[in-house]
């Protein structure tokens, strides 16, 4: 059994310890980006906001072409219980109240509801759907888009949900690299000034091992 040299624990402790403190900011950093996300703001009648006096409401995919911004009031309030991701962004499958289907961003946290669900502010954005999100919702709600070449904007320029399987894994890795860097770095430093003895003795000219003597 490989038993760990005395002289390296006091470094392991030193690495232990900057990997728990990357391990802490990571932690912070992810809430951090919770309460931004939670706390941001979209002004009424803007894109991702809630609809105002002079924001038109859109029926059908006619509808919303001919606005530039448009809501819509939808009896499909079951939507949102089935999320699309792709690419680090959630997409939702609505339907209209023509029965038409489009594809959308939402802001949720804007998003009315009770009998009809009405939505936040969305404008039309040329996009070419790619067919894993068809395949994926007609998967999980069986339906097939109306329109594959764009998608409807409710989300607008905010701070997107932070994604924390990618948080979780760069800041696991961070804290591998600090535990190292603590652990390697401690001991070359307390070999230089002396303290430790090297990891691997120098070999005398005779071959035979030189002797540490600790002060």
């Amino acid at each position: 059994m490989m038993k760990i040299r005395m002289d390296l624990i006091p470094c392991m402790l030193i690495g232990g310890l900057l990997l728990w403190l990357v391990g802490f900011c990571g932690d912070k950093y992810e809430d951090m980006l919770d309460k931004r996300y939670m706390n941001q703001k979209i002004e009424a009648g803007e894109i991702g906001g809630k609809p105002n006096q002079s924001t038109p409401i859109a029926n059908s995919i006619s509808d919303m072409k001919k606005s530039d911004t448009f809501y819509i009031l939808t009896e499909d309030g079951g939507f949102r219980n089935y999320s699309l991701y792709y690419k680090n962004k959630n997409f939702y499958g609505l339907k209209l109240p023509s029965g038409e289907v489009v594809l959308v961003r939402m802001n949720i946290s804007n998003l009315e509801t009770g009998k009809y669900s009405k939505t936040p502010v969305g404008k039309i954005v040329s996009y070419d759907v790619p067919q894993r999100l068809q395949d994926a919702l007609a998967e999980e709600r069986h339906m097939e888009l109306t329109d594959t070449s764009f998608y409807v904007d409710m989300l607008g320029k905010r701070y997107s949900i932070p994604n924390h399987n990618d948080i979780e894994f760069y800041s696991n890795m961070l804290s591998l690299l600090a535990f190292l860097i603590g652990t390697i770095g401690s001991h070359i430093l307390g070999v230089k000034l002396g303290l430790l003895p090297p990891i691997f003795p120098k070999r005398g000219n005779n071959g035979g091992n030189n002797i540490y003597i600790s002060h």
